[in-house]
C-alpha cells in the first residue's frame, strides 16, 4: 500500500491513479465498440472522493463514444464544500450533462403506491398518515405501509432514520431532543429559552443538526422543524423516560416564561402547555394547566377537546393529595361536574353518569341543597341519554324535592321542564 501521508509517494500514487483511470476508460471504449453502454452510479451522496473523481474523469473523456453515465444522489444529503458539491457545480456547466430533479411523491402517487401494497384502494387516513410521516420518500412510504398495523417503527426503517441522528454530538442531540419534545416545529426563541445554553453554542449545534439533514430552518417563521416526521418519531422514541420528562419540563418552563411563543389559535397554547406538564409528570402543574386548557376549549364549544383535558385534569388530580396547594382555586366537585357535562356533550354519556354520581357522593343535601339539586338535574339528563328513564325520572324528583316549591328559581324551572319532557 502507498502511504498518502508520505510526500515522496505522492507522485507514484498519482501515477497509479492515472493509469487506473486510463485503463477504465479503455475498457469502456472497447465495450462501446460492440454496443452502446450505460454506466449507473447510485447514491453519490455516500461516495468517496476517488469515486467522484472517476465520474468526473469519464464525463470529460468519453467524448462522442456511445456511452451514457447515469448518477443518482440525494440533494438534501450533499455536504457543503464536499467533493460531490464541487463536481455538481462543474458538471452543471458541461454541455453534455443534463440534470433531472425528482421530488417526493405527492398524495395521488402515494395512494397509487399503497394500492399495490395493500391490495386495494387504501383508506384516505392511511394515505395522509403515510404521506405526512414519509415526506413523499418512496422507501419510507413502502416500509410504513407494510408495517401499518405495528405499534412501533419497523427496525429496518428506524435504523435508516437513526443513522443521521446518531452522528450528532451530545450537545446537538440535546437540542434535537428538545425539538422532538416540542412538536412539529419549534421557534428559535423557544428553543433558546428551553436549551439555556450560550447563543453562539446554540447556533453551532443547530447548524450541525441542519448539516446532518436532521433539522430544517424555516426562515419565514424563524423556527426549525424535522426534515421528515419519521426523524422526529425516531429522535423522540430514542429518548430515555427520565430524559423525555426533563425535556418536556424545559419546554413547559420556557412556554410559561414566554407564552407568546405558544401555539396560535383559541386555547391551543393552553393545551400545548398542559401536554408538556403532563409529559413531564409534574402533576400539580398538569392539573392547573389542564383545567385552563379545558375551560378554553369549552369557551369555543370544542367539547371533545374540553372533555379530553378535563379528564387529564382528573387523572393528574388523582395523583395529588386532597390538601395540596395545587388544588387552590379548583373545586374537585366542580371539576367532576364540568367533566361530566363535557362528556355528555361529546357522546360519552355513560362516563357522564358515573361522574355526576361521584360528585353526588361527595355532597351533603342538608348543607348545600341547591348544589345537590343541580347535580341531580344533570344526572337526570345524563341518565335519559343512556336510556335509563327510571333513573332520569327519580333524579329529577329528588332534585325538585330539594328546592322550595314556593320560591321560584331558574333551577326549579329547569327541573320541572326536564321532568315534564321525561314523563
Amino acid at each position: 500500500a502507498v502511504d498518502d501521508a508520505d510526500p515522496e509517494s505522492a507522485p507514484a500514487n498519482g501515477l497509479v491513479k492515472t493509469k487506473l483511470f486510463e485503463a477504465l476508460l479503455q475498457s469502456v471504449d472497447k465495450l462501446t465498440q460492440r454496443a452502446p453502454v450505460v454506466l449507473i452510479f447510485e447514491d453519490l451522496q455516500w461516495a468517496d472522493s476517488a469515486s467522484i473523481e472517476v465520474i468526473d474523469f469519464l464525463t470529460r473523456n468519453l467524448h462522442d463514444r456511445p456511452a451514457l453515465l447515469v448518477a443518482t444522489y440525494r440533494a438534501d444529503e450533499v455536504d457543503r464544500g464536499g467533493a460531490l458539491r464541487r463536481l455538481l457545480a462543474e458538471l452543471g456547466r458541461h454541455s453534455r450533462v443534463s440534470q433531472l430533479e425528482l421530488s417526493g411523491l405527492n398524495r395521488v402517487e402515494i395512494a397509487t403506491l399503497l394500492t399495490e401494497i395493500v391490495g386495494g384502494s387504501p383508506d384516505w387516513t392511511l394515505v395522509d398518515a403515510v404521506l405526512t410521516r414519509s415526506g413523499g420518500n418512496p422507501f419510507f412510504a413502502e416500509e410504513l405501509a407494510a408495517a401499518r398495523h405495528a405499534k412501533a417503527l419497523p427496525t429496518a426503517l428506524r435504523n435508516v432514520v437513526m443513522m443521521r441522528i446518531e452522528r450528532l454530538s451530545a450537545q446537538a442531540l440535546h437540542v434535537v431532543g428538545l425539538a422532538a419534545a416540542a412538536g412539529a416545529s419549534i421557534h428559535h426563541r423557544l428553543l433558546a429559552a428551553a436549551a439555556r445554553i450560550d447563543a453562539d453554542e446554540l447556533d453551532a449545534t443547530v447548524l450541525e443538526s441542519i448539516e446532518h439533514k436532521v433539522l430544517v430552518a424555516d426562515a419565514d417563521e424563524n423556527s426549525f422543524r424535522f426534515r421528515h416526521a419519521l426523524l422526529r418519531e425516531a429522535a423522540y422514541g430514542a429518548l430515555l423516560p427520565g430524559e423525555r420528562a426533563r425535556l418536556h419540563r424545559a419546554v413547559a418552563l420556557a412556554l410559561t416564561e414566554h407564552p407568546e411563543l405558544g401555539a396560535a389559535g383559541p386555547g391551543y397554547a393552553a393545551m400545548e402547555l398542559a401536554d408538556h406538564w403532563r409529559e413531564a409528570a409534574d402533576w400539580p402543574e398538569a392539573l392547573r394547566a389542564s383545567v385552563t386548557a379545558a375551560d378554553a376549549a369549552a369557551a369555543v364549544i370544542a367539547m371533545p377537546e374540553a372533555y379530553a383535558y378535563f379528564e387529564h385534569a382528573l387523572a393528574a388530580g388523582d395523583l395529588i393529595a386532597a390538601d395540596s396547594s395545587a388544588w387552590l382555586g379548583i373545586d374537585r366537585i366542580d371539576l367532576d361536574m364540568k367533566t361530566a357535562d363535557a362528556a355528555y356533550m361529546s357522546g360519552e354519556t355513560k362516563r357522564a353518569v358515573d361522574l355526576v354520581r361521584r360528585a353526588l357522593s361527595a355532597l351533603d343535601a342538608d348543607t348545600d341543597p341547591r348544589r345537590v339539586a343541580i347535580c341531580y338535574t344533570m344526572l337526570g339528563r345524563n341518565a335519559w341519554a343512556i336510556g335509563d328513564s327510571q333513573l332520569a325520572l327519580d333524579s329529577l324528583h329528588q332534585a325538585a324535592a330539594l328546592l322550595p316549591a314556593d320560591a321560584p328559581s331558574v333551577e326549579l324551572a329547569g327541573i320541572l321542564a326536564d321532568r315534564k319532557s321525561v314523563v
